[in-house]
């Protein structure tokens, strides 16, 4: 006898039919049926990709960031970079 099905009562047993049992995913589904994980999800793509930009642009500002403390505000390394 496997996990989704078992025997349905003692005429069942008698016959030897077995009926399929509703697992617990058709148990739990949503009330609408149109909806998918897809829509349901759709906040955490939000945030997801919110996150990526947020962090691209923060990566991107950092190295600008280092480059001009290296050699814009430090006189002696940009007169030796101009040479």
């Amino acid at each position: 006898m496997t996990d989704e099905q078992q025997p349905a009562g003692d005429d069942a047993a008698a016959t030897g039919k077995i009926e399929p049992v509703t697992t617990t995913k058709e148990a739990t589904a949503p009330a609408d049926p149109a909806a998918t994980p897809w829509d349901r999800s759709r906040g955490r793509r939000i945030a997801v990709r919110s996150l990526v930009a947020l962090a691209t642009i923060l990566g991107i500002l950092s190295v600008f960031a280092t480059w001009a403390n290296r050699q814009l505000l430090d006189t002696n390394q940009w007169t030796k970079t101009s040479s």
